[in-house]
């Protein structure tokens, strides 16, 4: 008799335990999720500069469920409440029963709800929907630009709130284009804001020299030690009452996860994510396991690890074998993720990257790092590629 795995949320944690799961011949998946697509967020800063396509960041869930070696169910809905005690989900299409149970929601954008106008004015980019708002914005400026037939200037500003890698990778890609198709600071302004001291915060001293070079070359403006304070339809207002023109504002500071349901009843860390044991399962639950961004993953010396795409397919990859070791009745095997390194993308063919703490790349080989670890993400999802 196969047991039937449930795998909620089919992003980088989900995907990668379904696939992983695919391999065991007595365990039937299920992978639900209220999106048709996965959407390979690692790749928001080309997408919504207008460099990758939308077939170029987005996996068809369907599809690749039904491409797998053995073919998986995918279940299309809207996770209402999960009843631990009878191994129950209940969705907006029905209950679904199941033996185990991955919980893989992922994260959104966090809103400050001390900055005022943010919900107004500001789209989500860990959404698809979101990221496709600002890709049209910034595609609209370029075409309104061409088709200028006077000499007057734009005037047209992009602020990236967060200096971290998301808000680093996306403004040096958005200006990187920008200043390749000739606009100059008189038609475009690019700024990030970070209210720490320097970019990337945290990161090694190698990764925050090669991005301030970079954003130097790009003419992008940082402004560090303000909060921004209000957010409006055109402008910025920061801690310090400074105006910032923003005809686009995308904020990419901080992370909210995404609960499985209102009602799941499930420890958080101050960080909203939930908390597991070191065999990556839900307190006190032997059959539900969390992973990826919802997850509180720790590495061996229990420090708390950022949540990235690498930490996210590692903790899928002890997963599933955890869920098999746990059904043939063998001792489970604690979390063992850790970070192998960083890339960071720094527009058009640049980039720098930190592996193991002790190799350092610059461009053109951290660029080509950076394009095979996409490319073979891509390739393990699009099976018919």
């Amino acid at each position: 008799m196969q047991t039937r795995v449930i795998v909620i949320g089919g992003g980088y944690a989900g995907a990668k335990t379904v696939e992983r799961l695919n391999a065991y011949n007595d365990i039937d998946v299920i992978l639900v999720d209220k999106n048709r697509f996965h959407y390979l967020q690692a790749e928001t800063h080309e997408f919504i500069a207008g460099i990758s396509r939308l077939e170029d960041v987005t996996v068809d869930l369907e599809r690749f469920c039904r491409d797998l070696h053995r073919p998986v169910t995918y279940t299309k809905c809207t996770v209402q409440s999960i009843d631990f005690d009878r191994h129950l989900l209940h969705t907006d299409r029905g209950e679904l029963s199941y033996d185990y149970l991955v919980i893989a929601t992922g994260a959104s954008t966090l809103f400050p709800k001390a900055i005022k106008g943010i919900d107004t004015h500001v789209r989500d980019i860990k959404s698809l929907r979101g990221a496709l708002y600002y890709r049209q914005q910034f595609e609209a400026f370029l075409f309104r630009q061409y088709e200028r037939t006077d000499d007057r200037k734009g005037g047209f500003g992009v602020v990236v709130g967060g200096a971290g890698l998301s808000g680093v990778e996306i403004i040096t890609e958005m200006a990187e284009r920008a200043r390749k198709m000739g606009f100059t600071d008189h038609d475009i302004t690019f700024t990030l804001v970070e209210p720490l001291a320097t970019v990337l915060p945290g990161m090694d001293h190698f990764l925050i020299r090669e991005t301030e070079k970079r954003l130097d070359a790009l003419r992008i403006r940082t402004v560090h030690g303000h909060f921004i304070r209000e957010v409006k339809e055109t402008s910025i207002v920061l801690s310090n009452s400074e105006e910032l023109p923003a005809d686009i504002f995308i904020f990419t500071a901080g992370i909210a996860i995404q609960e499985p349901s209102k009602d799941a009843q499930v420890r958080l860390n101050p960080r909203g994510q939930i908390l597991i044991d070191r065999f990556m399962r839900l307190e006190g639950r032997e059959n539900v396991f969390v992973v990826g961004d919802a997850a509180e993953q720790k590495n061996n010396e229990g420090v708390l690890l950022p949540p990235t795409s690498q930490a996210a397919k590692q903790g899928a990859k002890r997963v599933a074998e955890n869920i098999a070791r746990s059904i043939g009745g063998v001792r489970l095997l604690p979390n063992a993720t850790k970070m192998k390194g960083v890339v960071v993308a720094l527009g058009g063919p640049h980039a720098a990257a930190v592996l193991f703490d002790r190799i350092r790349l610059k461009t053109p080989f951290a660029y080509w790092l950076k394009k095979v670890i996409f490319l073979l993400h891509a390739l393990s999802l699009k099976h018919w590629l």
